[in-house]
């Protein structure tokens, strides 16, 4: 399989905080990769919204 840019992983290990291990897994859970990505290449995603503190 190939992974391409934009691909969502999950974080699974971190080092010196330069870099990361992600793992890339298919919709059955199963993991396919996990590489190592610098932390500054990573983007935060969020599945639910940030809520406004009053």
């Amino acid at each position: 399989m190939r992974l391409r840019r934009g691909q969502v992983g999950t974080v699974v290990m971190t080092y010196d905080g330069t870099v990361v291990d992600v793992e890339f897994a298919g919709q059955d859970g199963r993991a396919y990769a996990v590489l190592p990505v610098p932390a500054s290449k990573l983007m935060i995603l969020r599945d639910t919204p940030d809520h406004a503190v009053a």
